[in-house]
């Protein structure tokens, strides 16, 4: 069913990009990140960076390191969608047609882990801190728990249709529900409620440090923010067809949007923006610790990553410098944006353009400076901090006339010593 439904909206999107032809000019740094498997829909990273995704129509999972290198980590069963990485870097992916997960180890062996249920088609996927895993399973409308073991059992029921699945950190699971639109929360003891309630169709399902909800709302083009009291608010709006969402580590939402083929940021406070477009059809998306966006696109079959603005020193400030003298200095960002100074220095200048910038510093009193820093931010964030390198401001100094000493003459060859001369002496 998930399938025929997925090709429905994946026609939808073509018929609206017909007539989507708006064009924005984004100053962070879009890339297309590395090749996956064919038609990639989950994505998921681990702690030094690597991209993983489950490829849907050949049965595999591919791993990408930062780097951009691509190579096939392992199969899967049937159409692989949801997937998923626990502490020691197994990978765990959701089966819909095979109705099982497959666990893939680091070195690459593949086995299946458990099964689902017959004809429930598990589309998304996650794992407790015990290493249980958990399955959004869309046709039997409920949730599957298998164990490291692998013994499957059903863990709680949900709304209809469970597109998405997330957990937090008391192990009390969430569901988007696509056809109810609402959100299940089922207890650790397995006890099913109905959380709160959604826009119109969530395709995908975050939660934040605080335990609020967010569901990327399909046909509605909104997220949907539920409180852990139930209380549902839209957060922002999206592109068209938001179908992936994540968050990071401040709380801006992110969502992959099908129908337009960008992504879209939205900050705690509400305040929507398009970050940059993708490759076609994104689907899943995630962040790393620094910020950076991956998506993946589900019919160019690759990766796209969308990178924080990145400053580096280029020429420091010549050091010792006489006061007065100009402070200058060259920095080097890929992405254009307003300056913040920090430390002990300043500047007029307030803007940073793409690549390499010259500015001065204002004027400095005699020391030593340790301490100054730049940070560029654009629509996408701000920057890393960039450490000003160290320099000195020295003091002018007049040098001193050289006076003959009496009755002497220079006797060196570089004529810098004097001795004395007895020609010259008198003698009483």
């Amino acid at each position: 069913m998930k399938k025929i439904l997925k090709n429905t909206i994946f026609v939808l999107s073509l018929i609206i990009l017909l007539g989507f032809s708006a064009q924005t000019t984004f100053a962070y740094s879009i890339t297309s990140f590395g090749a996956t498997g064919t038609n990639p829909y989950g994505i998921t990273i681990d702690g030094v960076g690597n991209i993983y995704t489950a490829n849907y129509t050949s049965n595999n999972v591919t791993k990408i390191t930062p780097a951009g290198v691509s190579t096939i980590l392992g199969t899967t069963g049937t159409h692989p969608e949801g997937i998923a990485i626990d502490g020691v870097g197994n990978i765990y992916t959701a089966n819909s047609s095979s109705t099982d997960v497959s666990k893939i180890t680091p070195a690459g062996v593949s086995t299946i882990l458990g099964n689902t249920g017959s004809y429930s088609y598990p589309i998304d996927v996650t794992i407790d801190g015990a290493g249980n895993i958990y399955t959004a399973n869309t046709n039997a409308n409920n949730v599957s728990k298998i164990t490291p073991a692998g013994v499957s059992t059903i863990f709680g029921t949900t709304g209809s249709t469970p597109y998405a699945i997330t957990i937090d950190g008391a192990g009390n699971i969430y569901t988007a529900n696509f056809y109810a639109n609402n959100v299940t929360k089922i207890t650790p003891a397995g006890v099913s409620s109905v959380l709160g309630t959604t826009g119109s169709y969530p395709a995908d399902i975050t939660i934040d440090t605080f335990d609020n909800i967010y569901t990327a709302n399909f046909f509605s083009n909104d997220v949907t923010k539920i409180t852990p009291a139930g209380v549902s608010t839209i957060l922002g709006t999206t592109g068209i067809h938001p179908q992936g969402i994540t968050i990071d580590g401040v709380g801006n939402i992110y969502t992959a949007n099908s129908g337009s083929n960008n992504v879209t940021k939205i900050t705690p406070a509400g305040v929507s923006t398009i970050l940059g477009t993708t490759g076609t059809f994104p689907y899943g998306i995630t962040t790393d610790g620094s910020g950076n966006i991956y998506i993946t696109n589900a019919t160019a079959h690759n990766v796209t990553k969308i990178t924080n603005p990145t400053i580096t020193e280029i020429t420091p400030v010549p050091t010792p410098i006489v006061v007065g003298n100009p402070l200058t200095y060259t920095f080097n960002t890929n992405s254009a944006g307003t300056i913040t100074y920090g430390g002990s220095c300043g500047s007029v200048t307030a803007s940073a353009i793409v690549g390499d910038n010259t500015i001065t510093f204002d004027p400095l009193p005699v020391g030593t400076y340790p301490n100054c820093t730049i940070i560029v931010t654009d629509s996408f964030g701000p920057s890393n901090t960039l450490a000003v390198s160290s320099f000195t401001i020295t003091a002018f100094i007049v040098p001193l006339p050289v006076v003959r000493p009496p009755w002497t003459k220079r006797c060196s060859k570089d004529l810098s010593t004097w001795c004395l001369s007895f020609s010259r002496s008198r003698v009483y």
